[in-house]
């Protein structure tokens, strides 16, 4: 059920993504495909799976019982105070604190995935089922990195010159100076940006963009700093 749910997904995003092209080949007209449309889509059919995937560990077995039933059910609340305590934690100093429900369903059900998932005894520790449940895990951390990201992430585009500032989220990001570099097989544009709050010096970072010969390719690397588990900071440079 688990696979068939992920060839409808996979489905529609083939769909949504060739769709426009087949329009404009077969001169149709124009048309977009864009969030709202994929969003609509793809969050009951997300809500199913992951309910699903909750139980995937016995349904896999065909070996299931009221006690494991109750007891997946039991971690589903310690899921969703997991859940509320790391949103929390990442925008509880915030000016406007909003708990939106949609995040905090998903989060807590990729927590509870997690929870039902962890092999807890030497037999979940074959190569078999150990694979399964660390595929579900990996899906379970995806989602949360989706929805803390897309619900809960602060982002900003601006242009500076050198010795400009710009404020985020409490932090004041400022562009210090910029030179080029030349590496061991690439040649670089390096943009240096200070860190700040409450004017207190935090961290200086220096996002690149990169130029490899061999491959004729342009990558942007970017300056990271993680002040702490809740938040991550950085700045692109371009």
């Amino acid at each position: 059920m688990i696979n068939g749910l992920f060839s409808v997904a996979a489905s529609v995003v083939l769909l949504g993504t060739f769709y426009p092209m087949i329009f404009t080949v077969m001169n149709w007209g124009s048309i977009s495909v864009g969030p709202p449309i994929f969003n609509s889509v793809f969050t009951p059919l997300a809500l199913l799976l992951m309910i699903v995937m909750g139980f995937a560990v016995v349904l896999g077995w065909k070996q299931i019982s009221n006690k494991q039933i109750l007891v997946k059910l039991w971690l589903l609340p310690i899921a969703v105070g997991l859940a509320l305590g790391l949103i929390y934690a990442s925008i509880s100093q915030r000016e406007h604190f909003a708990l939106q429900p949609l995040p905090t369903i998903f989060i807590s059900l990729a927590i509870w995935i997690i929870l039902t998932h962890l092999p807890y005894s030497q037999k979940m520790w074959q190569i078999r089922p150990l694979a399964m449940r660390l595929a579900h895990i990996g899906f379970a951390v995806c989602v949360i990195g989706a929805m803390m990201n897309s619900y809960y992430g602060d982002e900003i585009g601006v242009r500076l010159k050198p010795n400009q500032a710009a404020e985020l989220a409490g932090y004041t990001f400022k562009y210090e100076d910029y030179h080029d570099l030349i590496g061991p097989n690439y040649t670089a544009e390096q943009a240096v940006f200070s860190i700040s709050r409450d004017e207190q010096l935090l961290a200086t970072v220096t996002p690149e963009r990169r130029y490899y010969d061999v491959r004729t390719m342009t990558m942007a690397e970017v300056g990271l700093f993680p002040p702490q588990f809740r938040r991550y900071l950085y700045c692109d440079g371009g």
